[in-house]
């Protein structure tokens, strides 16, 4: 197999197992190519297959790739959030995988994340066709850098990364964001027959994006022509129950089919490029390039297997990423406003093999924490493994030790299952079955003591490049004193022992693991251990302070029962967040004191207090919010505090200006959106 990354610039092997397949028509794992027909690759693992894009297990390559960078670098080197919460790139995946198995066609659907690496890697491996969602602007596309950031990338770009080397085998691109008129445009200049995309002026409510994805995929993968399922696309958006009907005519025009028509009789996009006539046609096109394919039962274009069963193949690292997701903890549905702090730790986490993320009680660390899991999982950031372990009532080595056991016999159980379910449903290129399974476990000790089971933990890992979370670990820290010494000396043993292992923790304080760590202790059992520097371990430390107005409000919007649609979410954070007091944070210098009050009425930022105040479902407690915004209240009122005291509580709302029954949706009309509510796909311009 390939060789391990130690960095996550380039993810690219699996979660599990020796290695991913990577020859000519192999999955997600290093680009590695060889001869048509021949068996094995430059990368990792082994693949075969008669021709670029049609791989051994029958079907043409579809890659969908989203973009989700968490920050962004301006020319002073400050960080900024790249807010994504009206984009629900797992909606979006589910819709796309459900789309296709019931179009039941002989496809292999990739689903990665958009870095220029992987944009180049698709295109070199023969992808016939890819789907790109994401934030669009006016100039250009916005991908991932690799590491959490964001990477511009210019028309021109594209055009390089899809032209270079007259490998061109792209069929189609989607490109599902706002403003992607320039970047349509882009593929086409490249060489792309057909672009769908949106006006350049144009933002795109998610809800049509998805209603317009779902209709025209569905009709183009079960064999009609692009032009077809273009305006079965279209017609879908117009008819969406979840777009209004004032704006289903303005979002159903805003979508382009690139490029366009010279002439009434131009009828280039009359050609399907999924089904039996689009393999025929593929056959033709790579026949008159010289090379052979085999039309018999085990040709990569004939019947095999694939075509038999009516499936399609998923790659293994799609399959591997999304069940280590599954083992993981979630994020509260609401979580918003980290994007810059999970920034910040990722780019620790990628140069220090131990980062704490310290906060006060309720600020969010463990969500943090959850929602960085996620995020590294899906990347394939660490390839073997991610562990974790959440300390809340518990407070011993022998628990954290007895936790981490079940976790890793958890995660070896689910990768068995999904391993054996794969050979079962024909769904992974037999060719690749091999590589799902996971290295067995060494025999479980006898004894549960924390030596044998530290050793045995050891022993686990001690091959692997795995992740180490452990949520409140301050409990851990009051043992023995106050030191944690034994805490401490697991820790040094774990980065002795396991050279790929790198540790996340969350706490109230830092560990103290480090540079001034020198001294000998003792540590319960009665030996002496040498905390040291730990074999050159130095703990990164991340502070997590309090919300800024604008997430704390977003928050409270999005929790309270008073704010039932996702325009009256949009009205109700534009009415109590001004620009120039939007970053603002209950220590900062410029707090205005209409802001100072409304975060004092909402917990001080700490995003636990907001969950409590909005689950009160207090409307006093509402109105008074409203009231704040609006600047009526008496000088000295203050929620929480003093009594308010409002006789009427709609008096104070200037003429025009709302009132609380304005953020129920009562006469409102219908909330735009899906599930939460309709975000743009504009940069920065989503819904909440």
């Amino acid at each position: 197999g390939g060789s391990h990354t130690t960095t996550p610039q380039t993810p690219n092997r699996p979660l599990v197992g020796g290695g991913a397949a990577a020859g000519i028509g192999g999955v997600n794992g290093s680009p590695g190519r060889s001869p048509p027909g021949s068996g094995s690759g430059n990368g990792s693992g082994s693949g075969s297959g008669l021709a670029r894009g049609t791989s051994g297990g029958g079907g043409v390559m579809f890659s969908v790739l989203f973009s989700e960078p968490l920050a962004w670098r301006d020319m002073n080197g400050g960080l900024h959030p790249v807010e994504t919460t009206g984009l629900d790139f797992d909606y979006e995946r589910d819709m796309l995988r459900r789309t296709f198995l019931e179009a039941r066609q002989p496809i292999q659907l990739h689903f990665n994340y958009a870095t220029t690496e992987r944009l180049r890697s698709m295109v070199t491996l023969g992808c016939h066709a890819l789907h790109f969602s994401g934030h669009g602007h006016p100039k250009c596309l916005t991908f991932e850098d690799g590491a959490g950031g964001l990477q511009v990338v210019p028309p021109q770009l594209l055009r390089d990364l899809c032209a270079a080397g007259n490998r061109q085998r792209l069929q189609f691109v989607f490109v599902s964001a706002c403003h992607s008129l320039l970047a349509g445009e882009a593929f086409a200049d490249a060489g792309v027959p057909h672009v769908v995309c949106v006006k350049k002026e144009a933002e795109l409510l998610d809800s049509a994006a998805l209603a317009f994805t779902r209709a025209f995929y569905l009709a183009l993968v079960v064999g009609d022509t692009v032009q077809n399922a273009f305006n079965i696309g279209q017609q879908a958006v117009a008819a969406s129950p979840h777009v209004s009907r004032q704006l289903g005519r303005q979002e159903r025009d805003k979508f382009l089919l690139l490029p366009e028509p010279t002439s009434d009789t131009d009828d280039r996009h009359n050609v399907p490029i999924f089904g039996q006539e689009a393999l025929q046609n593929m056959k033709d096109l790579l026949a008159a390039a010289g090379v052979g394919v085999d039309d018999g039962p085990e040709g990569s274009l004939g019947t095999l297997g694939l075509h038999q069963r009516n499936q399609f193949l998923t790659s293994l690292e799609t399959m591997t990423s999304k069940a280590l997701m599954e083992l993981l903890p979630r994020p509260p549905e609401d979580f918003v406003g980290r994007e810059v702090d999970m920034y910040r730790t990722l780019s620790q986490l990628t140069v220090r093999r131990m980062v704490t993320v310290i906060g006060p009680d309720g600020c969010g660390k463990s969500a943090l924490a959850a929602a960085l899991c996620q995020y590294l999982a899906a990347r394939s950031f660490f390839p073997d493994a991610i562990l974790h372990v959440r300390m809340r009532n518990k407070s011993g080595l022998d628990q954290l030790l007895s936790q981490l056991v079940h976790a890793i016999e958890a995660q070896q159980a689910k990768f068995t299952a999904l391993s054996n379910a794969a050979a079962d449903s024909n769904i992974i290129d037999p060719l690749n079955l091999k590589s799902m399974e996971p290295e067995r476990l060494p025999p479980k000790p006898a004894s549960g003591d924390v030596e044998s089971l530290s050793e045995w933990v050891f022993e686990c890992l001690v091959s692997r490049k795995a992740l180490l979370v452990i949520d409140h670990v301050e409990l851990l820290l009051k043992q023995d004193g106050g030191s944690g010494t034994d805490l401490k000396i697991f820790l040094g043993q774990l980065f002795d022992r396991v050279r790929g292992i790198k540790v996340l923790l969350t706490s109230s304080s830092p560990v103290g693991m480090g540079a001034s760590s020198s001294a000998n202790s003792v540590s319960a059992d009665g030996k002496e251990h040498q905390l040291g520097h730990f074999v050159g371990v130095v703990e990164a430390v991340v502070q997590l302070g309090h919300l800024n107005l604008k997430d704390s409000v977003r928050l409270f919007s999005r929790l309270s029962n008073h704010l039932n649609t996702a325009q009256a979410r949009r009205e109700f954070v534009k009415l109590l967040v001004t620009e120039d007091q939007a970053g603002v944070t209950i220590y900062s210098r410029n707090l205005a004191p209409r802001s100072l009050r409304l975060l004092e009425a909402l917990g001080n930022g700490l995003a636990g207090r907001i969950v409590q105040i909005a689950y009160r479902n207090d409307e006093e407690y509402f109105r008074r919010i409203l009231n704040i915004a609006t600047q009526r209240l008496q000088p000295q009122g203050a929620i929480g505090g003093a009594e308010i005291r409002v006789s009427n509580p709609h008096s104070n709302v200037p003429q025009g200006g709302h009132t609380p029954q304005s953020f129920t949706g009562e006469g409102q009309g219908q909330g735009q959106g899906q599930g939460q509510g309709g975000g743009g796909r504009g940069g920065g311009g989503g819904g909440v």
